[in-house]
């Protein structure tokens, strides 16, 4: 398994594929990338074998073809990618992050909710110290 999630852009949207379906073939990949991103088979094939050595994805024959599965936690990522965002971006300031997302996005009620809960938990965590 990878120690350090921080699969570039093509890396992580082939993740998102994985994550959703379970696993695909170079071909499989390859169809659901093609609406945004359309790659030639070729640079599809060197993308996986990068992400294959980078412990990313694992790779097993079937049925004559290669079938890759995520070895690496949507979680992971998704941790790395915004402690990089708010590290080099933001200096460490989560404030530009927070004031981004509630003034940019509709956020649902349900939303609101649970933000409400993680600052209200954060905050009985801090004072319990």
């Amino acid at each position: 398994m990878a120690k350090k999630a921080d699969p570039s852009p093509v890396e992580f949207e082939v993740l998102s594929i994985l994550w959703r379906k379970g696993h695909g073939t170079i071909k499989e990949i390859q169809a659901a990338l093609a609406p945004k991103r359309p790659l030639a088979r070729t640079t599809v094939n060197t993308v996986m074998s990068r992400m294959a050595n980078k412990g990313y994805v694992d790779v097993r024959e079937k049925n004559s073809a290669f079938e890759f599965r995520p070895l690496i936690e949507r979680e992971s990522v998704t941790r790395s990618k915004l402690s990089n965002l708010v590290d080099r971006v933001l200096e460490g300031s989560i404030a530009p992050l927070a004031a981004y997302i509630v003034e940019n996005r509709e956020l649902t009620m349900d939303q609101i909710r649970m933000l409400e809960e993680i600052v209200r938990s954060e905050s009985n965590r801090e004072s319990g110290r």
